[in-house]
């Protein structure tokens, strides 16, 4: 039975401890080394990890709390749970780990932009645009039936919404908890046209590890950008504003964790972000950047865990990973109307009818998610899939599915 440092860091690299390991020079040798090379494939636990942070989200945004609060006449039951559940700031971290896997080497040395539009744009962005058509539908609905229902959004807006860009342009979301989707989403198109320049640099100058070196300078990078993000998390924020800095810190993060387990950057690199983002949310008061330096240390431990069989609980939230993206883009369309149906039916304001309504909301939001994802997600999936291509010579391997 492997210690988690061992599982993190390969337990090759952990040989019975002699005293010359005490030493300063050779600790630091082994601290700033890199693991053995490690490949990674699909992982259960990361599904279930997967899983585990997307229902945080759902309980978040579902609003029983909220529902308990007001119907109570008291908001501490919503101000208690807002504040210290879990939320997308670990979605973010897990999201930038799976990044680090979709830019992975691939032994050929141009760069799919084929394979990209297909492992994050169509995969991910078709979907995400379903559900913000859906959000609207909905609302034409509701504008229709209920008189004086909320003003229509600007066209603006709209399109901001399908470019990824409202936070840019100040405009309310179709949904609220898509800010992190546009958030995601310009994460991963700035970061990718990073990547391709620099290796495309690299190719130009006939270096025979374009890849290796590519990665060693976004990492360098993201190591940066863990540093710089951390003291932005401290900061105070009101107000329409640009999310992604403010939110950087967690998927370079994500990132750095993935080049660590494979091999690809030093050992370090783990618990400097885990540190930063531990030391953001000590200074900022806030457990959020806590609970995603949690989620990096699962990560690593989950990643280098490999194909362990999973207990019965965790299979069980391994299948409800596999749903998690269509779960977050259909969630938001269920917790508000939950609670007031509650408050038509007149439930009383106790904590039995909360724990009950939260398990209504979080199955609904479950099945809604399982079914977007057989109608929309799957459907995507598989009728887009790439053939061979000889400018990327390959096909896209079964990469982890979601953010």
């Amino acid at each position: 039975m492997h210690t988690p440092l061992e599982i993190i860091l390969g337990a090759d690299q952990l040989p019975a401890r002699h005293a010359r390991r005490t030493q300063l020079f050779e600790w630091a040798q082994w601290v700033f080394g890199r693991a053995t090379p490690y490949p990674l494939t699909r992982i259960g636990w990361i599904d279930a990890l997967r899983a585990a942070v997307c229902l945080c989200i759902v309980a978040g945004h579902n609003g029983v709390p909220a529902w308990l609060g007001e119907a109570s006449g008291g908001g501490s039951a919503f101000d208690a749970f807002n504040r210290y559940r879990p939320g997308t700031e670990c979605f973010l971290a897990v999201s930038g780990f799976f990044l680090g896997y979709m830019l992975r080497s691939r032994g050929t040395p141009t760069f799919s932009v084929r394979g990209f539009l297909h492992s994050r744009v169509i995969r991910l962005a078709v979907p995400y645009c379903a559900a913000v058509t859906l959000a609207y539908l909905l609302w034409l609905a509701a504008a229709w039936a209920v008189e004086g229902y909320r003003p229509p959004p600007s066209a603006a807006g709209v399109v901001a919404d399908y470019l990824f860009v409202t936070d840019l342009v100040g405009s309310p979301w179709a949904v609220y908890s898509f800010w992190s989707l546009a958030t995601l989403f310009q994460a991963y198109f700035l970061w990718t046209g990073l990547f391709w320049v620099v290796r495309l640099s690299f190719l130009a100058a006939g270096d025979p590890h374009y890849h290796r070196r590519t990665t060693a300078v976004l990492s360098a990078l993201a190591v940066g950008l863990v540093g710089w993000g951390g003291w932005v998390l401290t900061l105070p924020h009101s107000g329409a504003r640009w999310m992604l800095p403010e939110n950087v810190a967690y998927l370079a993060a994500g990132w750095l964790v993935y080049q660590a387990v494979v091999g690809q950057a030093g050992r370090w690199v783990v618990p400097f972000a885990v540190g930063v983002l531990f030391a953001a949310g000590v200074a900022s008061g806030s457990p959020r950047p806590v609970y995603a330096a949690a989620v990096a240390v699962v990560l690593a431990v989950a990643a280098r865990a490999g194909t362990t069989n999973l207990p019965r609980p965790a299979r069980w939230l391994a299948v409800v990973g596999t749903y998690s993206f269509s779960i977050y883009l259909t969630h938001g369309f269920v917790g508000a109307k939950v609670y007031r149906l509650a408050d038509r039916l007149g439930c009383p304001a106790t904590a039995a009818t909360a724990v009950a309504l939260f398990a209504l909301t979080v199955a609904v939001s479950v099945g809604l998610g399982v079914a977007f994802y057989h109608l929309v997600e799957k459907r995507v999936f598989a009728g887009m899939r790439p053939p061979t291509s000889e400018s990327s010579g390959t096909r896209s391997g079964p990469a982890p599915r979601g953010g």
